[in-house]
């Protein structure tokens, strides 16, 4: 037995092989002829054992319940009592032993396959462990990475998220790992197709999923196209149906045609059922047009095929629109109902079609079922009068009487009567042929921005007959209320009516110069033109503009403004004119900074009246001696002159540093007042020593040694 073999077994085995294993230590540990000798003799006692053991088994096999460590699994069981078919005399248990029966396991490492290919170097007892009872594990629990590829059965999808357990369940008390069938039935139960599709399930499902299927259709008999490339495998083969190589269309589709005999693929296809490709015997030309794709029930109604008439007659005779005109064919064609081509222009005709008239319907002159041959030819038979009848009863309408009355009704009548061709075409209604020339030739010439204005701007309502030529008839006179007369075009013109290019405004005792010139009349006149007429100064400046210096410089603007700009001004002599002499920044600042009536309705020549105060109050000194107007951040003051002069590092603190919120007057002097929170918390710096004592104003380190004792107050 091997070495293994002898640590795992008991005391009452080791009983016999303990005095021979430790002879044979003894002889080795002995020095000498003596310890030789010993060993010798050891070693010929353990052959002479084994030579008994092997020539009585009956006898081994009797004693075997006192030697073995325990009982084995139940897989080993008939091996009781068979030591040697496991155990090799001091040579343990190779690896041999265990494949001798285990053939098949010898098979798949030889050829590579599963987990043991792997370990093959290894000793099967590393893992297997025997004489630990029947119900014993005799093979330990995968590892947690074992790689499943090595069985050649590759977890995927749904079965790499199962428990080993699931697959390898234990069967007469111990777990199988090998030997297991990969077959889907062996743990899925063929309930939906019941054997009916054949036992391959992986020629549809996946192991990510049982559905949706991967079966393409390539081995499908029937054509998986089209619409039937949207049905599920359920749709067709339910309970295991249909599943013949071939099946007929009847099968699933009811017949729509009645009595027809034909198979459906005579007609139709697979990839949609209206797409007919059944060929006429005819040749195309017996049909053409839009014959070619018209539905099949239009001429076979209720599916009668056979004995159809090709007469135009025998289908359309219903919808013809119009009284019977001969062959449809000489007006309308195969390709469209619509479109006829008809040839209008012909001579025997009588009436043309030009301009918008060829894109006319037929029905649209044509209306009533009779109208072909009866329809009107003038102009008001389908178009209305917009006129309401101005342009036809003209002559009619003179104040004579009597004979001359009666000869200018003849005259009138000889006359041909004006007709919608004088100012209209068939090209469109709109615009007409009068022309700015023919409107001359009217009594009423078009010129300036007439010329722009459309038909309706003048003839209102389309009153065309009897229209006032005076400015009056169509331009109220809302601005001027007749103040000058009617002869409008002694100021305005018809190029435009503002400005009134014609008027003189020198006129008035007021030229307009300058600014004033450009200046539109409503905005002095308003729109109504009636601001000025009851002003009580209507040319002084204050009558269109408001004063904004209030009455500060009287009512004369023209002293400091001209025509010209309002802003701009000749330069004022603020040192002459004023007591404030503007120097340094006040030079640039603009006059509105500081003469605002609306912040600072009075001004003097105190800084705080633009400038505020920020010291609010603090001290009763002037500004222009700490500031100066050029830079009023670059403080000038002369510290020296208070009761605390500045030294050492005072001087280079910024003003706040001491005078905050701001306090300027009043302010303490002693050091805690702005060093409190610098002083050490110890018991050596008490209140009553004076910082002054060690410390100086140069530097804060200490100048001179602490005293001893505080210092009396």
């Amino acid at each position: 037995m091997s070495r293994i073999a002898h640590r795992s077994r008991p005391a009452a085995h080791r009983g016999i092989a303990a005095p021979l294993v430790g002879g044979i230590a003894a002889g080795r540990a002995g020095g000498g002829i003596a310890g030789r000798a010993t060993s010798c003799a050891r070693w010929l006692v353990c052959a002479v054992v084994c030579a008994l053991a092997v020539a009585a088994p009956s006898r081994a096999r009797a004693e075997v319940g006192a030697v073995s460590p325990g009982a084995l699994s139940r897989a080993h069981a008939a091996l009781e009592a068979q030591c040697n078919r496991c155990h090799v005399p001091f040579g343990g248990i190779p690896q041999r032993q265990c494949l001798a029966c285990h053939t098949a396991l010898a098979e798949r490492a030889a050829q590579g396959i599963g987990f043991h290919a792997q370990v093959l170097a290894q000793p099967c007892t590393d893992c297997h462990k025997e004489h630990h009872g029947r119900d014993a594990a005799l093979s330990p629990p995968p590892p947690a990475a074992f790689d499943h590829r090595t069985t050649r059965f590759r977890l995927d999808g749904d079965h790499a998220q199962l428990a080993c357990e699931r697959c390898h369940a234990a069967a007469g008390g111990a777990r199988r790992w090998i030997g297991i069938a990969t077959t889907c039935q062996r743990c899925h139960v063929d309930r939906a197709h019941r054997g009916a599709l054949g036992s391959d399930c992986a020629r549809c499902h996946r192991a990510n999923g049982w559905l949706p299927t991967r079966y393409a259709g390539v081995d499908h008999r029937t054509p998986l196209g089209g619409g039937h490339a949207r049905l599920a495998c359920a749709d067709c083969h339910k309970s295991g149906g249909h599943l013949a190589p071939q099946q007929a269309c009847a099968m699933c589709h009811a017949r729509p045609h009645g009595g027809t005999q034909r198979s459906c693929e005579t007609c139709h296809r697979v990839a949609s059922w209206n797409q007919l490709s059944f060929t006429h015997a005819f040749p195309p030309a017996a049909l053409p047009g839009v014959h070619q794709t018209a539905a099949c029930l239009s001429c076979h109604p209720a599916f009668r095929f056979a004995g159809t008439s090709l007469s135009c007659a025998a289908c359309h005779d219903r919808d013809r629109p119009h009284e019977p005109l001969g062959g449809c064919a000489d007006c309308h064609s195969a390709l469209s109902w619509q479109g006829a081509r008809f040839d209008h222009d012909q001579p025997s005709v009588g009436f043309a079609l030009t301009g918008r008239h060829r894109a006319a319907a037929c029905t649209g002159c044509h209306a009533a079922r009779s109208g072909f041959r009866s329809a009107p030819r003038a102009c008001d038979g389908c178009h209305l009068d917009p006129h309401r009848g101005q342009f036809a009863g003209r002559a009619a309408a003179t104040p004579a009487t009597g004979i001359l009355a009666r000869l200018l009704a003849l005259v009138a009548a000889a006359q041909p009567r004006p007709g919608c061709a004088d100012c209209h075409t068939t090209a469109g209604w709109r615009p007409s042929t009068i022309t700015v020339a023919g409107h001359a030739e009217r009594g009423f010439p078009l010129r300036g921005a007439h010329a722009q204005v459309s038909c309706r701007g003048c003839h209102a309502a389309g009153r065309f007959v009897g229209t006032p030529p005076a400015c009056s008839g169509c331009h109220l006179d809302v601005r001027h209320r007749g103040r000058f007369g009617s002869d409008c075009a002694s100021c305005h013109d018809e190029t435009a009516w503002s400005p009134a290019a014609g008027f003189d405004h020198a006129r008035t005792g007021f030229a307009l110069e300058r600014g004033h010139a450009g200046v539109g009349c409503a905005r002095c006149h308003g729109s109504t033109g009636l601001r000025l007429a009851g002003a009580a100064a209507p040319m002084a400046c204050q009558t269109c503009h408001a004063a904004p210096h209030g009455a500060q410089f009287g009512a004369r603007c023209t002293d400091c403004h001209t025509t010209a700009s309002f802003h701009t001004l000749p330069p004022f002599d603020h040192a002459a004119r004023s007591d404030f002499p503007l120097e340094l920044r006040h030079a640039a600042v603009p006059c509105l900074q500081c003469h605002d009536a609306r912040r600072r309705p009075t001004v003097n020549r105190a800084c705080r009246t633009c400038h505020g105060d920020p010291h609010r109050g603090s001290n009763a000194l002037d500004c222009s001696d700490c500031h100066r107007a050029d830079r009023w951040r670059i403080v000038r003051f002369d510290h020296d002159l208070t009761a605390y002069p500045l030294v050492g590092r005072h001087r280079l603190a910024a003003c706040g540093s001491c005078h905050s919120n701001p306090n300027w007057t009043g302010v303490r002097t002693d050091c805690v007042a702005c060093h409190a929170l610098d002083r050490p918390r110890d018991a050596d710096h008490a209140h009553e020593i004076v910082c002054d004592d060690c410390h100086g104003f140069a530097t804060w380190r200490l100048l001179r040694n602490r005293p001893s004792r505080r210092r009396a107050r």
